[in-house]
């Protein structure tokens, strides 16, 4: 008797197992079948961020400025219309003269110092140094028109430059009249350079007033030197 109703016990509990999984496995379409559905993708909008790009240093005369392992300062900065014949080094002094600027521009004469603080020799050259305007054209040395005026040693042409060493450098620019803003780039010396600084030469500033009136658009107050040419207001109201 006691071994019968074990028995009757488990096939009841077996029966009763099958009829739940055969539930669970049936046709989705069977009525009380147990259906598991995955939740809805809900799409998530994510806003677009700009990345903020910092705006490079410019900087000032006998300021040092580092292009890699490479110092920069200028020490001087000089306009001319014209080089004076005075500016000719004395081995050339035989034939010294003056050398006027081209129509329209001017002379930016230039001095300045290079420190070498990698591990190898470097060398200054026609690529290290220009100059750019406000719309980024680019001026290079003048190195073949004013060698009257430059010791070869200082040219940048080939300067050789050891580590650690300091050496100096002289050159002409010649740029427009009118140019507001020139900027020196200097590099780091490499012949592909991989890093470059901009050293401020001039910045103008320009004001636009604005007045109501007939045929009126704008009148410029140009500030340049500290120097202020006030533009007479017409006589309209401002």
């Amino acid at each position: 008797m006691n071994i019968l109703y074990r028995f009757t016990a488990l096939s009841i509990a077996v029966a009763s197992i099958t009829v739940v999984t055969g539930c669970i496995s049936s046709d989705s379409g069977s009525q009380g079948s147990i259906r598991y559905q995955n939740p809805p993708i809900r799409e998530i909008e994510t806003a677009e961020v700009e990345p903020v790009v910092a705006e490079p240093t410019v900087y000032q005369l006998n300021e040092v400025a580092s292009a890699g392992d490479i110092d920069h300062v200028v020490t001087s900065l000089e306009f001319l219309e014209t080089i004076p014949a005075e500016n000719t080094i004395s081995s050339y002094s035989a034939i010294a003269e003056d050398a006027p600027a081209a129509d329209g521009f001017q002379w930016v004469h230039l001095t300045g110092t290079v420190t070498n603080n990698t591990n190898s020799t470097q060398s200054v050259n026609s690529l290290t140094f220009s100059i750019l305007d406000e719309v980024e054209r680019k001026y290079e040395a003048m190195t073949t028109d004013t060698v009257l005026y430059v010791d070869n040693n200082k040219a940048p042409v080939s300067i050789t430059v050891q580590p650690t060493q300091t050496v100096e450098w002289e050159a002409y620019f010649l740029v427009p009249s009118d140019a507001n803003t020139l900027t020196l780039v200097a590099s780091d010396l490499n012949y592909v350079p991989e890093d470059t600084v901009s050293i401020a030469l001039r910045e103008v500033e320009i004001e636009v007033s604005v007045y109501e009136g007939d045929d009126i658009d704008a009148v410029l107050d140009v500030v340049e030197d500290d120097i202020v040419e006030e533009v007479e207001a017409p006589p309209f109201v401002r």
